[in-house]
């Protein structure tokens, strides 16, 4: 992933007129471990559930972004850093019909702590992932919308390629 992740982030750095601090999310930092002990048998890739963690990294203060690695970003990430959140959510994503596009996320960390478990929790946990897919099916105020053009797909631009995007997560 380390292509991906070069070209996620010279996206962010160059088109952000905002600070930003990029943080690769790792199963485990240690070369010797593969998993660091996270349940990962039903991920679809190795980060699919350490999104949900984000908030906990970020000490459950202030908002955070979370871009897949396999995003392209065309946008300043000021934009999500000044999204509105609607009454009671915690999270802003992209939906698609009844889907819920999970590629491109802006938390609002303290809000979170309400609603996610804890890092060390989740990572016992096989259907940590599913179970935040749930709440946030069974519960869908938590989520608000993204910014037009943040969290688009591939697919998107292939129905309609003059469509608006700042961000884009590649299937």
């Amino acid at each position: 992933d380390a292509e991906a992740c070069a070209a996620l982030e010279a996206g962010v750095r160059r088109r952000a007129s905002v600070p930003v601090e990029v943080e690769f999310l790792r199963l485990s930092r240690d070369p010797t471990e593969t998993t660091g002990g996270w349940r990962t048998e039903r991920w679809g890739t190795p980060w699919t559930a350490l999104r949900w963690g984000v908030p906990e990294i970020c000490g459950w203060r202030g908002r955070a972004v979370y871009l897949d690695p396999a995003s392209l970003v065309m946008g300043d990430v000021a934009q999500l850093q000044d999204a509105e959140f609607s009454p009671g959510a915690f999270v802003l994503a992209r939906r698609e019909g009844a889907a819920l596009l999970t590629g491109c996320l802006v938390f609002d960390c303290s809000e979170a702590r309400r609603y996610l478990r804890p890092l060390r929790e989740m990572k016992k946990d096989v259907g940590a992932h599913q179970e935040v897919g749930a709440l946030l099916e069974r519960r869908p105020r938590l989520v608000g919308s993204l910014p037009a053009g943040w969290g688009r797909s591939d697919g998107d631009l292939a129905r309609a390629p003059d469509t608006l995007a700042y961000s884009v997560h590649f299937a």
